[in-house]
């Protein structure tokens, strides 16, 4: 793997290591590594961290909303992108991964600019957690003890049922459904691993959206209620459907 990754490889490594909120501890962290106040602005590897942070991705730092809504989203998906590829291939190079990256989004003869230097300098130090938690919550933790503890002889509804009354000590709860009908809609159509396919629930619309869900996801990577929010259904609130959906997803348990 390459090491020699540039100061913003650095700066990211020292912002994670802050304890702060990653904001401020990137323009500590780059003002401490004596950058010029433009440099500590630069939005590539500034945003390339961020994005990684809001992910969920950065140990240390909890997943939440650090680029303001006007920022562009692009640097974030290529570092998540870049993330992904030296998981499956932790030798690739700084150009490697660039490489990999301007083909992947399309880029043509874009240049570099640090984006794979903060990747790289927080993969190196293991600031990188293995799995994004992003969408971990109750019903998150149900569905995937749903799948890792499934075997052939068993019923996937009653494993909801058994793992849900495991989770939440209120009978609201664990009878809520629009969380278990986005597992089971994913379940029903054989999308989830070592799931059949099979018939496992009468709603509509909660495996619809869980549906539309693995469709964006296959495009873009979003946290629980940014992905509510691309499918567009108005004041409908979110009622813990994605993070079902970004649980599966992020622990490689959806056929993709």
């Amino acid at each position: 793997m390459d090491t020699n990754y540039d100061r913003y490889g650095s700066a990211a490594i020292e912002a994670a290591l802050c304890g702060v909120n990653p904001i401020v501890a990137w323009k500590k962290a780059t003002k401490e590594l004596s950058f010029s106040d433009s440099s500590q602005e630069k939005p590539c590897p500034k945003n390339a961290f961020l994005g990684l942070c809001e992910d969920g991705l950065v140990k240390g730092i909890k997943a939440d909303f650090y680029l303001k809504k006007s920022t562009s989203k692009k640097n974030k998906k290529y570092a998540i992108a870049a993330v992904k590829l030296l998981r499956t291939n932790s030798t690739l190079s700084r150009n490697e991964l660039w490489n990999h990256i301007a083909e992947e989004f399309s880029l043509g003869d874009m240049p570099h600019n640090s984006q794979m230097d903060v990747v790289l300098g927080l993969w190196s130090e293991k600031l990188i957690v293995k799995k994004s938690m992003t969408a971990h919550n109750k019903y998150a933790k149900t569905a995937i003890e749903c799948v890792e503890n499934f075997k052939e002889s068993n019923c996937i509804k009653e494993m909801w049922v058994k793992y849900v009354k495991e989770n939440f000590d209120t009978k609201s709860s664990q009878e809520k459904g629009c969380p278990k009908n986005a597992f089971l809609g994913l379940c029903e159509e054989g999308l989830v691993k070592g799931i059949p396919k099979g018939n496992y629930t009468k709603s509509v619309k909660n495996k619809e959206y869980a549906l539309q869900a693995i469709d964006i996801l296959k495009q873009n990577t979003f946290l629980p209620k940014e992905l509510w929010e691309q499918l567009e259904l108005g004041d409908k609130k979110h009622n813990s459907q994605m993070n079902v959906v970004l649980a599966l997803w992020e622990n490689d348990l959806i056929l993709k």
